[in-house]
């Protein structure tokens, strides 16, 4: 006799056990963790680490996020227009 915990672990081996062949997901892929002591895990877009606004770099780091959102935006515009 074969148990159920072989079947499942041969048939899902062999990829038989996926829904509609279904992609695998792409969740938890886009987060990078930190790596410096400075660097932070930014609760809102704004958020500006202390120490970059001491050092300056603020006005330069909104610069570029704006830049980014800006392009992020034209993307999903053009998305949706192609749909």
């Amino acid at each position: 006799a074969v148990s159920p915990s072989s079947v499942y672990r041969v048939l899902a081996g062999a990829g038989l056990l996926r829904r509609w062949n279904r992609k695998p997901s792409k969740k938890g892929t886009g987060f990078q963790q930190p790596l410096k002591a400075h660097e932070h895990w930014h609760s809102a877009i704004g958020y500006i680490t202390p120490n970059d606004k001491l050092e300056g770099r603020a006005e330069t780091i909104l610069a570029e996020r704006d830049a980014k959102l800006a392009a992020a935006r034209e993307i999903r515009k053009t998305k949706r227009k192609a749909s």
